[in-house]
């Protein structure tokens, strides 16, 4: 089992990339529909699905090459600007949907400690730059994203109305969170040296990118499934032609 994923982890980063790009697509759309109220920052979303997928790609080329330092510089920074776009979107939805008020310095903190932890690890370099992204950036991001779908049933923001699935998208990014913000490339820092994608295809005989591409295709499945419903609410057209009443 393990060898059979191990051949073909460019087709999972295949679909798992392609999973970010309907998401990307589901939210920009979303972003449209929704523009004339007051409601989430889909098009931050919309921005990380983009990105994430092509840093996803980008990864599935240098498998393809056999060369792991393929553009190695720039899919460290695109890696780092897709969860950037996680954050903001969590950030703004936070102010949205609560009293409370995060400032953009809110980011200072994580910039901060992703400074000073990758200068002291740095032997390791992209490594290490991977897995502090994850920690300081990936992590957080998704975590509060899981948050915003949690407490958005109470808050009934634009035309999402069909509440069942924002606890299931809450849950999807809690296990997003842990799958792509704690199981990192293995480097020097004691944590990435325990539990890393190596030691995780060692325990499961299956890779990480595996399980984040379900993820990413379930996440981006659930928002093109509400976007068809956005629609055709607007339009005021059903399967039987009637209008649809939410």
């Amino acid at each position: 089992m393990k060898q059979l994923f191990t051949d073909n982890l460019d087709f999972i980063f295949l679909f798992y990339g392609a999973a970010f790009f309907f998401l990307g697509t589901a939210c920009l759309v979303l972003n449209f529909r929704e523009r004339p109220k007051k409601t989430l920052p889909w098009l931050a979303l919309s921005l990380f699905g983009f990105i994430h997928g092509l840093n996803e790609w980008l990864d599935m080329l240098a498998i393809s090459f056999i060369d792991p330092h393929f553009l190695e510089f720039w899919r460290t920074v695109i890696l780092a600007v897709s969860f950037l776009c996680l954050m903001e979107f969590a950030r703004r939805s936070i102010n949205i949907l609560t009293r409370l008020r995060i400032h953009p310095w809110f980011y200072a903190p994580f910039v901060f400690l992703f400074l000073i932890v990758f200068n002291y690890f740095k032997p390791d370099c992209y490594n290490c730059a991977n897995g502090f992204i994850r920690y300081f950036l990936g992590f957080p991001g998704a975590l509060g994203a899981a948050y915003i779908f949690f407490i958005l049933p109470r808050k009934a923001i634009g035309r999402l109305k069909l509440q069942v699935l924002y606890p299931c998208l809450g849950i999807l990014f809690l296990f997003y969170a842990v799958s792509t913000g704690i199981i990192v490339p293995k480097s020097h820092f004691w944590l990435a040296s325990v539990l890393n994608h190596s030691s995780f295809i060692e325990w499961t005989q299956i890779p990480i990118q595996f399980f984040r591409g379900v993820l990413a295709t379930l996440i981006a499945f659930f928002f093109v499934y509400q976007v068809t419903r956005v629609t055709l609410s607007i339009t005021g057209i059903g399967k039987s032609g009637r209008h649809i009443k939410f």
